[in-house]
């Protein structure tokens, strides 16, 4: 069976009330919160599962008021699941115990929504005048901001890069900030030129989570399923390209290569052909000249005078003394001359 409701506000649900007016001894629940299609419960989209212990099930004393049951709610804590304003969801109740439920048409608090009764978990017969007696507890909160510390990010020679992936809310003027310790200051993963600088290679990084919202709504974030990487770039690189087979042997080849950011005191970059059709020679540069281009940029051309060539690989190795100091290879041109 199920109840549908139309979410007037956001908010986190944390506990269904349900009231049971007699229970079998066997026989779990399974409670589903679920979204709905076409206003009836779609059970192929259950944003919560729940399974309430038949041990755990309330039913109160025989009242001796005209033969009806005393009710005794029975609270679900259930995981703090995010409800969008304006839409609707049901609670799915599923067992195959012979429980009763109480019904209600005047006071029940959940409005805008219809009973389903369902034999086969695929159609829904509805009941348009009795509702499922139950209650739906949103989360309240103490403050609008708190900062949730996590475990320290530790990478051994020093942290430059971080991606962090975790599942999380939030809602409309509400904010989620990750931030990190540096220097004794948290200051915000936010992506921009402020971020924190992390040229100083920590190796211990402390993290935190900073949700602001208010006291009725507040951002959440999950700890299962989230992943933190940490890493910073090598300090030297090694790239071979694919191997050239020319039309006809060359006695001379031109490398021509754009070194941005590139430091000559900082950095260095040699490029050296593998010559033969195992390319197992060596050839280095006989002339290497440098340009500075109107961006900064090196263009350095290296020339190499070769005796009847007709298989070659480009190879370039280079380094930087600090992994937070980097060059970039932006382009590189090749000429092979008869």
């Amino acid at each position: 069976m199920a109840q549908t409701f139309l979410n007037s506000q956001d908010g986190w649900l944390s506990q269904v009330g349900l009231y049971v007016s007699r229970k079998a001894a066997t026989g779990d629940i399974t409670v589903l919160l679920t979204e709905t299609q076409f206003g009836m419960p779609d059970l192929s989209r259950v944003v919560s599962r729940t399974t309430l212990p038949v041990a755990d099930i309330q039913v109160g004393a025989i009242s001796t008021e005209a033969g009806l049951p005393s009710l005794v709610e029975t609270r679900l804590p259930i995981t703090p699941t995010f409800l969008t304003a304006g839409r609707r969801y049901a609670i799915v109740l599923v067992t195959t115990g012979d429980h009763y439920v109480a019904m209600t048409n005047t006071d029940n608090g959940v409005v805008q929504g219809t009973f389903f009764v369902s034999t086969d978990g695929a159609f829904f017969a509805g009941n348009l005048v009795d509702d499922l007696k139950m209650r739906l507890y949103f989360a309240k909160f103490e403050r609008s901001r708190i900062s949730v510390e996590l475990t320290a990010l530790q990478l051994a020679g020093g942290i430059l890069d971080l991606d962090i992936l975790h599942p999380g809310v939030t809602p409309p003027a509400c904010r989620t900030d990750i931030e990190v310790q540096v220097g004794g200051a948290w200051m915000a993963l936010d992506g921009e030129n402020n971020g924190p600088n992390l040229s100083g290679l920590p190796a211990i990084l402390p993290v935190r989570m900073t949700l602001t919202g208010t006291t009725d709504l507040m951002p959440g974030f999950g700890i299962t399923g989230s992943q933190a990487v940490v890493s910073r770039p090598k300090t030297t690189f090694t790239w071979v390209s694919e191997a050239r087979v020319l039309g006809s042997p060359t006695t001379s080849v031109k490398i021509v290569t754009d070194l941005q950011h590139f430091e000559e005191g900082n950095h260095d970059c040699t490029v050296s052909l593998l010559t033969g059709a195992s390319l197992d020679g060596t050839e280095t540069a006989d002339v290497v000249e440098d340009v500075v281009l109107a961006d900064g940029t090196i263009r350095r051309t290296s020339i190499f005078n070769v005796t009847s060539v007709s298989d070659y690989a480009v190879k370039i190795v280079g380094a930087t003394v600090s992994a937070s100091n980097l060059f970039l290879v932006g382009e590189l041109i090749e000429y092979a001359q008869s």
